[in-house]
């Protein structure tokens, strides 16, 4: 885990979690919101970096902070549900962190085990599916619909991702699946090392 900042969590303007859905991420947005984030506007949040992203707008979070203060995003890559027909790619996080002041927006990365996220995906309904049909960046229409093909494209977008916000003073790296990460987060955010991280939003299909 980076070791970012050296400030504490309660200070940021907001927090954006970069990494992907099933990755412990409702976990690690319910301590976040402990600590006085607001985590009921990130999808639409997500909308508005999106559209000043693409209107080439030089501070894509001044208007994020304005219409929702204390702002924590979960998840910016939203392509789990049938009606989201929007999401960033992987190149968009580079402009958001460039974006982004240091000591304004703290990203978060949530990581699992490689082996666990695929099986929480192909379990999730229809989520498998709709990873195939979606264009992404290193998984195009067609691809993605086995085990092996989602686990190479999330090996490399969790290895692109961590490459893109390595040694960023706003950046911290946590292995959802690992107690002593999630401690080195809550230890990090002045929450000690005792604090309990438990899994929420599980899918019994995938255990």
């Amino acid at each position: 885990m980076a070791q970012a900042g050296r400030m504490q969590c309660r200070t940021y303007v907001g927090v954006v979690q970069i990494g992907f859905g099933k990755s412990g991420t409702t976990t690690v947005a319910e301590f976040f919101t402990e600590l006085g984030y607001n985590a009921t506007c990130g999808f639409q949040m997500t909308t508005v970096l999106a559209t000043a992203l693409e209107e080439r707008r030089q501070q894509p979070f001044d208007e994020v902070e304005r219409l929702c203060p204390r702002f924590y995003i979960s998840e910016l890559s939203r392509v789990y549900f049938p009606h989201e027909s929007l999401q960033l790619q992987l190149t968009d996080m580079s402009a958001l962190r460039r974006a982004a002041h240091p000591e304004d927006v703290l990203f978060v990365h949530c990581q699992r085990t490689t082996a666990d996220w695929v099986r929480s995906v192909r379990a999730w309904g229809s989520l498998n599916q709709r990873l195939t049909v979606r264009d992404l960046e290193g998984l195009p229409p067609g691809r993605g619909g086995t085990a092996q093909e989602l686990a190479r494209w999330y090996d490399a977008a969790n290895a692109y991702l961590a490459f893109a916000f390595a040694h960023r003073s706003n950046y911290v790296h946590v292995r959802t699946d690992s107690n002593a990460s999630l401690a080195n987060l809550s230890t990090f955010c002045g929450r000690g090392r005792d604090r309990v991280f438990p899994v929420l939003n599980r899918n019994r299909r995938a255990h």
